[in-house]
């Protein structure tokens, strides 16, 4: 078992992954090790089809592996009953999604304000002033009041930013996050992102572009379910 850093956040061990497909199924994963840091900026890259996303909903709780251990903030997640890892869920983590998953019924304030009012961890008499405080980080407290419908897809996924960080959670998992958005709009959430790992954030981010990937401080490369590259930079910008 590999020792784990008094600032480790994230550990997995000898994970892997079985899909069933076929007779003899399809393995996602096969094997994976790895630590990630508090306040690290990692992306995952890789083809199609590489296991990248099976990765991250592993990490977060959301699929559990055939084998091994993942261990978040000291917890075997893979070792929750389903109530206790909702609650962890809740708690520790925090999801930005390609197509930003808003609720279409709710407005912008009110979109913030459902992960608080689900969790109850904030007192209730503090939810509004959290959430208005969030969407003036993301910089759409204008537009506290409108529809999805009403916004470009930068505000929308601005304001899954800001969703994502209603219950003030240490890491935050982004699948694709600029993958639906225009180069400039896509520099303006890169920025924004990273600019959480500066308050401390672990920020895991899945992605296609290379580019943005390089600019983080660490690019993990998935290949045919196995970690092939696991690179740290000095990309500043």
């Amino acid at each position: 078992m590999a020792t784990v850093k008094n600032n480790t956040v994230i550990q997995l061990e000898k994970v892997k992954k079985m899909y069933a497909i076929g007779e003899n199924g399809f393995w996602a994963l096969k094997g994976v090790n790895m630590q990630i840091d508090k306040g690290e900026f990692v992306a995952i890259v890789g083809k199609s089809g590489s296991g990248k996303s099976t990765l991250l909903n592993l990490l977060g709780g959301i699929d559990t592996p055939t084998e091994g251990r993942i261990i978040v903030k000291g917890t075997v997640i893979n070792g929750l009953r389903e109530n206790q890892l909702s609650r962890f869920r809740g708690d520790t983590i925090g999801f930005v999604f390609q197509f930003f998953q808003l609720m279409p019924t709710l407005t912008a304030l009110e979109n913030v304000l459902m992960p608080m009012d689900f969790l109850k961890r904030i007192p209730s008499s503090e939810r509004r002033e959290r959430a208005n405080a969030l969407l003036a980080k993301v910089g759409m407290e204008s537009h506290a009041g409108k529809f999805p419908s009403a916004l470009s897809g930068g505000e929308q996924q601005r304001i899954a930013i800001a969703r994502a960080l209603a219950n003030n959670p240490d890491i935050i998992f982004a699948d694709e996050p600029t993958g639906n958005l225009d180069s400039n709009t896509s520099e303006e959430v890169f920025r924004l992102l990273k600019s959480l790992t500066d308050e401390g954030k672990t920020v895991i981010m899945v992605t296609h572009n290379n580019e943005l990937a390089e600019r983080c401080g660490r690019t993990i490369r998935i290949s045919d379910g196995q970690i092939t590259e696991d690179i740290i930079s000095n990309y500043e910008r």
